[in-house]
Order: C-alpha cells, then structure tokens, then sequence
C-alpha cells in the first residue's frame, strides 16, 4: 500500500494502484496495525502539518482495512492506552478497541486514562474506577468511587516494626528468569486473539461519601473506607477519624489506635527519625517504629 497526494488531497492505493481509501482534502492516513493491514484515516478542519499530529484540529480518525472497507470511526483521535487496547470517542463517549478495531468495551463512559502502574482509570457519572481482567479475559470496572488517587507509599510489617528491622528487598537479575520472562511475553505476543491488558497490581486512595480507604487496581479493599483523611507517614499510614489520629499499615494492621490528638515528626534525618504522640496536654516520644522512648508527661516538644 501507499499514501498518494494528487493535488491537494490525500488516498491510499495499493499495489495495482487501486484507490483503496478516496482521495480527499484534510486527511492523513498512517499505518495503524501493520500486521493485520488497518489504517488510521485522520481529517482535520485544515491541511494537516506532515509533522505534527495537531490533534486541536482532527475532526475524526477512522480505522480502514486493506480492502477499503471502514472498520470503525472515532469523534477524536484514537489513542493508546495498555498493551493492544485503544481509545475511541462515540456521541461524546469513550470507549476500547483492540488493534484490530474490535470493540472491546462499548462507548459508554465519559473518560479513560493510564494511572500508575499501567492501570487504565474510568470515568462515569462523576465516579471513578479501575479496570480489571477478569479470569475469562473479559473486561470490567468492579466498583465505582468519588475519587482515586495512587498511593505510592510503603509502610513497616508487623514483624519488622516488633523487631525494630526493615527488610530490604532483594533485586535478583539473573539472566535465567529474564529470558523465562521474555518467552513467556513473546507468547502471549503470538496470540492475537487475547486482551493484552496485565497491569501490576497498585494501590490507590479511594473516596466514596467522604470517606477514604485504600483499594488495589483488582478492586480488592486493602484498608476499608472508614476514614476521614489517610497520609503517608513515614512507613506508615497516618489515619485520621472523628479528630483523632492513629497508624495503620498498608494491610490495615493498627499500630496506634485512633486516640491521639496529633502525631509528628520531629526529627528529619534519615537514622534517627522520631514521633511525638499527644494526648491532651501531654506528649511522647518514640523511635521510627513506634516504640515508646518516654512515657507520656507534661513535657512539650517545641523544637528538634
């Protein structure tokens, strides 16, 4: 196939120099999915520049096969999303295509976007979801939230706050499991038929009716939304419910109760971190684990 200019318009022939997409002004057409002969077909409100996309000025990008034949049209442009899933716009909707132009999900929300972790975000009716692979390859958004946002922090396990350690995760390169790895990709690669939709797993602060847990991208609640505020803390989750302050870990074992009236920091070196608790007039100081270093007393702690 070639992309042909005859004045001020833009087709596509093949080999016979048989038009296979007409000529027209205000189009581009680009290669869309080589292997299976798709064709993204872009008109713009004026002459495209060859260099840039100018998506400000597409008016619809339409997906032709090889035998001319129009496979699917979108409002906006189509856009990559994860592995070999696409966005589309229909009646001022969003939805996913495969890279043969198959839809996968109907246009039915009002937004998609990659979050972390590969993760694809749904918008709908002011609420957001995660979208998760279900065991059969289909997909679907589980559950539903005001709002969500990554949650990028680590918190201590109870066996290393008890035992006054963090354990450094290993980072093992070996060759061995890297090309396991790339055998393993190149084929799910071959199978054509399949969603490639596998993102790691990532948690996020989840809202529903102003309260705040934390949710991984399966829909699996790893803290439940019971809270009125959650803050990373170092190695911890600094809980806020009612005007009262607790810690928590990511698997929601409580480390402090939610009886305090403050947690600090006081000191920001990298060894020798420590928190002061208050209650009422009186305060304590502890390690970085949370271990008591003083008991509680009237003394204040204004300064590092």
């Amino acid at each position: 196939f070639m992309k042909a200019i005859m004045g001020d318009q833009t087709g596509l022939i093949d080999q016979h120099q048989k038009v296979v997409v007409p000529f027209a002004k205000n189009t581009d057409i680009r290669n869309f999915n080589e292997d299976k002969q798709i064709f993204s077909v872009m008109s713009y409100k004026t002459k495209p520049d060859d260099n840039d996309y100018n998506d400000d000025a597409l008016i619809s990008e339409k997906l032709v096969s090889g035998k001319g034949v129009s496979i699917i049209q979108s409002e906006s442009s189509i856009t990559h999303l994860e592995g070999n899933l696409y966005k589309y716009e229909k009646s001022g909707k969003y939805g996913i295509i495969n890279d043969k132009g198959d839809v996968v999900l109907p246009a039915n929300f009002d937004d998609l976007s990659i979050a972390y972790g590969s993760s694809i975000l749904v918008m709908q009716n002011q609420k957001m979801g995660v979208l998760s692979k279900h065991e059969d390859g289909s997909l679907n958004v589980d559950a539903f939230y005001d709002h969500l946002a990554p949650y990028y922090g680590s918190t201590y396990t109870l066996s290393e706050i008890e035992n006054q350690a963090v354990a450094e995760e290993a980072y093992d390169s070996d060759s061995a499991d890297y090309e396991e790895v790339a055998d393993a990709i190149e084929e799910t690669d071959d199978t054509t038929e399949a969603i490639q939709y596998n993102p790691e797993i990532s948690s996020y602060i989840a809202q529903r009716n102003r309260k705040v847990g934390i949710v991984d991208s399966n829909n699996k609640v790893l803290v439940p939304l019971i809270y009125d505020e959650l803050i990373d803390f170092e190695h911890f989750i600094k809980v806020e419910k009612d005007q009262k302050y607790g810690l928590i870990t990511e698997n929601n074992d409580i480390i402090k109760s939610l009886i305090y009236d403050d947690i600090m920091l006081v000191d920001e070196s990298d060894y020798e971190k420590r928190m002061v608790f208050t209650k009422g007039h009186q305060q304590q100081l502890t390690d970085k684990f949370a271990h008591p270093l003083t008991e509680f007393s009237d003394y204040r702690f204004v300064s590092d």
